[in-house]
């Protein structure tokens, strides 16, 4: 029941109100620079990046705070399809799937752009 408190909260389960969610309604987002499936997702802080795609060794970044548009950031060494991305501290990802290999995006330090490595085998 405590589990079902916290997703409802205690006014759904108290006095049966309608979740928050029955009145959902989705609208379009902001568009990415390219059309893209079966890709990779993290998040580091209030910016959300995706990874790759169908045939695609692309990767884009949206603020979530400032502009709500997603912007380009460097390409992958290989494209990867239906790969999985996981956030390993504030200047870090490591994107791992979509073919034999992994990579690790680092984020700009020391005034260097931006960069993918090879990862962890």
């Amino acid at each position: 029941m405590m589990r079902d408190l916290d997703f409802f909260g205690i006014e759904v389960i108290s006095f049966f109100k309608e979740p928050w969610f029955d009145n959902a309604v989705f609208s379009p987002g902001p568009s990415m620079n390219d059309p893209r499936d079966f890709f990779g997702l993290a998040q580091i802080g209030c910016r959300l990046f995706v990874f790759g795609g169908v045939g695609a060794r692309t990767t884009e970044v949206m603020d979530l705070e400032r502009s709500m548009e997603f912007s380009r950031e460097p390409d992958m060494l290989l494209p990867r399809l239906a790969c999985a991305a996981v956030s390993m501290d504030e200047q870090r990802i490591l994107v791992v799937g979509g073919g034999i290999s992994t990579e690790i995006l680092s984020l700009s330090q020391d005034g260097r752009p931006p960069a993918f490595a090879p990862g962890p085998n």
